[in-house]
This record gives structure tokens, sequence and C-alpha cells, in this order.
């Protein structure tokens, strides 16, 4: 069970699709709280599963559905090259 929580929030970073980040962050949620049963938990792992799963996600694909977001693309990628300001400003100590 603990593979598939790393798994499950593993694909919460890196899904491409806000309702696909969404599902995977339920699916984390859904498999801490068979961990909570499993450590003999039941009362923390049903108030987990109301606050987070009941409210927090739902909340979550709420404000995905009312902002319309598609889909994240990756923004161009900038290199950095580094200038003079940034040679004088690496230089100077920080103020205590």
């Amino acid at each position: 069970m603990p593979s598939v929580t790393t798994v499950a929030a593993i694909a919460v970073v890196y899904l491409a699709h806000p309702v696909h980040n969404l599902l995977s962050l339920i699916a984390v949620f859904f498999s801490v709280v068979i961990l909570y049963l499993y450590a003999g938990a039941e009362f923390l792992a049903f108030t987990f599963l109301i606050v987070y799963v009941g409210a927090i996600a739902i909340l979550f694909l709420f404000v995905i559905m009312l902002l319309n977001v598609k889909e994240l693309t990756a923004a161009p990628e900038h290199r950095f090259t580094p200038s003079e300001d940034d040679a004088v400003f690496s230089t100077v100590p920080a103020a205590t």
C-alpha cells in the first residue's frame, strides 16, 4: 500500500491535466486512509476521509471547473546567462 501512495503522489506532480492531478490526489488520500485503518486508527481515518476527500478535494474540483483549466503547458525554456550584475550581487555579503 505505501507503493500505491508513492506512485499516486508522483502522479499528482507529473501529470499535465489538472483533473487527472486531482484524481491522483484523491487516490493518495484513500491510500492514506487505508494505511490509517491498518494502523488501527479508525477515527483518524474516517476524519481524514471526510475532511480531505469530502471537502478539500471537492473544493479543488470546483475551482478547476470554475476556472475552466484545460491543460498545463510547459513555459518556454529560458536559458540563464550570467551577467556582470550577477557577479556583483553574488559577492555582496548578507546584511546582518
